[in-house]
């Protein structure tokens, strides 16, 4: 079931990244900064969620209120961004305020989901070292062969054939089934 979890989260995270950049770029005209910015703004926060799962007492909890997080936020991110295109005289500057604290909280809570699945499976079984270390292996393993896999899916299969807004909103379910299980 761990993998599955691996599965559906790192397509998720990897996909909501590119949509947000392609939605953006759409919107604004300089995809090159748009992509640029995302992924800056993902490592540059990617160890606030690392850091913050070592304070993590009670892991199941923390690890549904993230995914209930993320399924709020990655559901309804891409509909206020048109929203504030529409509807504000200034866009740029309300834009990028909140795509940079979008982004920031998405990648800090995408980053503390992996250290808590770590805590939950190691807390159901007998961790001795060599079988943790084979753990975080295959967890990344299974993690960066599916991104590797969401990353051709965004532009062959995803885009074409769902597009940006209907895209969201299967992140979005998968998400919800990913807390819910």
């Amino acid at each position: 079931m761990m993998y599955f979890f691996v599965l559906m989260l790192s397509v998720c995270s990897l996909v909501y990244e590119f949509l947000l950049s392609t939605f953006s770029s759409y919107l604004i005209w300089y995809s090159v900064l748009q992509f640029s910015l995302t992924i800056w703004l993902f490592l540059s926060w990617i160890w606030l969620g690392s850091y913050l799962s070592r304070f993590v007492l009670d892991a199941k909890k923390v690890f549904y209120y993230s995914e209930i997080t993320l399924w709020l936020v990655w559901g309804f991110s891409v509909f206020f961004i048109k929203f504030l295109y529409i509807y504000f005289f200034n866009y740029l500057i309300v834009f990028y305020c909140f795509y940079v604290f979008i982004v920031i909280l998405i990648w800090s809570l995408v980053w503390l989901e992996i250290p808590i699945l770590w805590n939950l499976v190691s807390q159901k079984e007998n961790t001795d070292n060599k079988w943790f270390k084979k753990l975080i292996s295959e967890v990344f393993t299974y993690d960066y062969i599916w991104a590797i896999f969401a990353t051709f899916a965004f532009p062959f299969l995803l885009l074409p054939f769902l597009w940006l807004t209907y895209t969201g909103l299967a992140l979005w379910l998968f998400n919800l089934l990913v807390a819910f299980l």
